[in-house]
C-alpha cells in the first residue's frame, strides 16, 4: 500500500512573518534510500551522455562509472568503522577522487581530461541533489534548532525522525509534538547548492567549453558553498571531525580550492598567445 508524502511551506501568522517554515512527512516511505539510488541512476545517465558526446565507446563509458562506483564501495568499506553511515559517501569521494587522479595522470589529451572532468562535475552535483532530497524527507542530516522568528527560511521535521528524536531526548521538545522546533534548513540548502552547481557547470561548458576554466570556477564555487553550508549542520548529525571541523567541510574545502587553481591556470592559458608544444607536434 502506498505511504502518505506530504510536504507544505507555511508562514506564521503572528510572531514571526517573514519567516517561511518548510514541513515536509515522508509518511514512512523510505526516501533516504529511495532518493540516493534515483541520485545513482541521474550521475550515471548525465555521465554517459557526456562521455558519448565525447565520442566515448561503450565499454569505456560502462567501465569508467563501475571503477568509480567500485572504488567508492570499497572506500566505503574501509572507512565505515569509523564514519558509521556516512561511510558510503565518503567512500564514494575517495573512490572518485583516486581514479580520477590515476586517469588524469595517465592522460595526455588535454581536451579529453577537460571534457570528463566537466561530465564529472555535471553528473556528481546533479546526483548529489538528487540524494540530498532524501535528507530533506527523513531528517537525517539536519541543521541547528533556531529560536522562534529566526531565519527568512526554516525546516521542521516530522515526528519520528532522526532531528525531531534528538530534540526530545534533550528536553528541547515534547514527545506528543508533531513537528520538531525550527532548524536551519541544511539538507534543502545542500539540494539548491548541488543542483545550481550542476546546471551551472552544464551552461558553462557548453557557452565556453570545458577548458575556458569557467566549468572549474564554476565547480569550485559550488564545493565552497557546500562547505559553507555544512556548517550550518547540527553538531549531532556530524559522523566525523577533523579537530573542530567536520571532516565534510575539509573535504568540500580542498575540492574547491583545487578546482579554483585549475580554473585559474586554464584562464591564464586562455588569454596567452597560441605556442608550438612538443608533445603534439602542433597549437596549443
Amino acid at each position: 500500500m502506498a505511504r502518505r508524502s506530504d510536504t507544505r511551506i507555511e508562514k506564521p501568522s503572528s510572531g514571526a512573518e517573514a519567516t517561511m517554515e518548510l514541513m515536509v512527512e515522508a509518511g514512512g516511505w523510505p526516501a533516504g534510500s529511495a532518493m540516493i539510488g534515483v541520485g545513482v541512476w541521474v550521475m550515471f545517465g548525465l555521465w554517459w551522455l557526456a562521455l558519448a558526446r565525447r565520442g566515448e565507446t561503450v565499454a569505456v563509458r560502462l567501465a569508467s562509472f563501475g571503477v568509480v562506483m567500485g572504488a567508492g564501495l570499497a572506500g566505503g568499506g574501509v572507512v565505515g568503522h569509523w564514519l558509521g553511515g556516512g561511510a558510503s559517501s565518503l567512500g564514494a569521494v575517495m573512490g572518485a577522487g583516486v581514479v580520477g587522479v590515476v586517469a588524469w595522470s595517465r592522460c595526455k589529451d588535454r581536451q579529453r581530461r577537460a571534457d570528463w572532468l566537466a561530465g564529472a562535475l555535471v553528473a556528481g552535483f546533479a546526483g548529489l541533489a538528487m540524494a540530498r532530497i532524501g535528507c530533506v524527507f527523513e531528517g537525517c542530516d539536519f541543521g541547528d534548532v533556531l529560536p522562534p522568528g529566526d531565519g527568512l527560511i526554516v525546516q521542521r521535521h516530522a515526528a519520528g525522525t532522526a532531528a525531531w528524536e534528538l530534540q526530545v531526548l534533550t528536553g528541547k521538545l515534547s514527545s506528543a509534538a508533531s513537528w520538531s522546533r525550527p532548524t536551519r534548513p541544511f539538507a534543502p540548502m545542500m539540494v539548491a547548492t548541488f543542483m545550481l552547481g550542476s546546471l551551472g557547470t552544464a551552461f558553462a561548458w557548453r557557452r565556453f567549453g570545458s577548458r575556458s576554466g569557467g566549468v572549474a570556477a564554476i565547480g569550485s564555487l559550488t564545493l565552497g558553498l557546500a562547505a559553507c553550508v555544512e556548517v550550518t549542520r547540527a553538531a549531532e548529525s556530524v559522523s566525523r571531525r577533523v579537530g573542530d571541523n567536520p571532516a565534510s567541510v575539509l573535504l568540500y574545502g580542498a575540492g574547491a580550492l583545487a578546482l579554483a587553481l585549475l580554473a585559474l591556470q586554464w584562464w591564464r592559458n586562455g588569454r596567452s598567445p597560441l605556442r608550438m608544444t612538443p608533445e603534439s607536434g602542433g597549437l596549443e
